[in-house]
């Protein structure tokens, strides 16, 4: 009888504990610490073994075109995601950040902007490594009218130079997860392209 009383107890606490691990696995971090790496900012676990890249910050020069995601935090931690979450679940997007800009992008009319504004297009080769297994990114939002991220630089007469930024992607072979073909990103599972990122193709 005892038996069958530890069996039932367990078969009642089973659920809440499945649940609990689910809550875990889906938020994660819940004990993590802010920090930076190189460009990026990062959020690394509790214990210190692993994390993500949120956002890099961009010098604003179009020269600087070359993105490599670190493989550790440089004490230890594997680099495993771009962005993330924290916390009870807290959002922490994979982003590109340039130099602090007073005017933000108001769409491609030039009459909409105080100062005088050109518009390009920022391509930057973005290289991924081998321990890479998940992308949280709004970067590019399909089926939006202007799905693309724009950066705002400011000129040294004044004008300003809005960006916009597209991704011809590089992929370690070793990766178990993803690969690139002709600088897009698919999902090795089914061959699916990462949606979340603006490519350069997306706007030949």
């Amino acid at each position: 009888m005892a038996g069958r009383t530890v069996s039932k107890k367990l078969q009642m606490i089973f659920p809440f504990v499945l649940i609990g691990l689910i809550i875990l696995g889906c938020t994660g971090y819940n004990n993590a610490t802010h920090g930076t790496c190189g460009n990026f900012d990062t959020v690394i676990s509790g214990n210190g073994s692993r994390g993500f890249v949120t956002t890099y910050h961009w010098s604003g020069n179009p020269n600087d075109d070359v993105i490599t995601v670190p493989d550790t935090d440089g004490n230890g931690a594997d680099i495993v995601k771009l962005g993330g979450y924290f916390g009870t679940g807290v959002p922490a997007m994979f982003e590109v950040e340039g130099p602090k800009c007073k005017y933000g992008y108001l769409g491609t009319d030039a009459s909409q902007y105080e100062v005088p504004v050109e518009f390009k297009d920022q391509i930057f080769t973005l290289r991924i490594g081998e321990k890479i297994n998940e992308i949280n990114s709004n970067l590019y939002l399909e089926g939006q009218a202007d799905p693309f991220p724009y950066i705002g630089v400011e000129q040294a007469d004044g004008s300003v130079v809005f960006y916009r930024v597209l991704f011809h992607v590089e992929c370690d072979a070793k990766n178990t997860e993803f690969y690139s073909k002709d600088g897009q990103l698919f999902l090795k599972e089914d061959n699916s392209l990462v949606r979340s990122l603006p490519y350069e193709q997306d706007v030949q």
